[in-house]
């Protein structure tokens, strides 16, 4: 469609913005998940390591970057590096939803794993215009859906958000999908329309918990 191929050619066509500030949360976090799974169940409580231990935490946290992370890499500024447990615990800020998304697309190695971060991004906000069509369609009429639409692929706020690593653009498309499954309901007045349109409100919810 005309909104992924311009996503797309953002995307590829110029350099991003840095894995850096919120993005370091979500990637350090996505660490942290790969971490656990290998771990034997151990989780985040970085107040009960032992100082002592907190510099080989520190080592291994790095050890995971070098590890997992191919391509870009995070950009730390002033911040220091986290130690593992700290880095689970980021996922208390940041929701777990993006972190285990990206944790999938780090333990892949095919592609540099941001750039392929920034293609999902793409492609969800390629489907998230479909569905503001589909909801101006129903609403209010054709030409107000291709109005609704045009704005939508070529406002440049939604096309700089594709090449972040961030999970705006996921949650702009399920804020769209619950308005599409309660017009759903609205029109068909069928349960499972709520019910799936409860789930993903909770979805939502452990996708973007805070409202910055």
């Amino acid at each position: 469609t005309l909104s992924l191929l311009v996503r797309m050619i953002f995307v590829l066509g110029r350099p991003q913005i840095p894995v850096m500030w919120d993005a370091r949360i979500y990637a350090s976090a996505a660490l942290g998940i790969i971490e656990y799974l290998g771990a034997d169940g151990k989780f985040g409580h970085p107040e009960q390591i032992p100082a002592e231990d907190s510099v080989g935490q520190k080592i291994k946290f790095e050890y995971s970057v070098a590890e997992h992370i191919s391509g870009e890499q995070i950009e730390w500024l002033y911040y220091s590096k986290p130690t593992v447990a700290q880095a689970q615990e980021y996922i208390f800020i940041s929701g777990p939803v993006y972190p285990v998304l990206l944790a999938v697309i780090l333990g892949q190695d095919i592609f540099p794993d941001f750039d392929l971060g920034r293609f999902f991004n793409a492609i969800i906000d390629s489907l998230s215009v479909a569905l503001l069509m589909l909801i101006a369609y129903r609403l209010f009429g054709r030409r107000e859906a291709l109005a609704a639409g045009v704005i939508y692929i070529f406002y440049l706020p939604f096309i700089l958000q594709c090449g972040m690593i961030s999970p705006d653009p996921l949650t702009i498309f399920l804020v769209l999908l619950v308005l599409g499954l309660i017009l759903e309901y609205h029109e068909k007045e069928k349960n499972h329309y709520l019910i799936l349109g409860g789930a993903v409100l909770g979805l939502l919810v452990l996708t973007r918990p805070t409202a910055t």
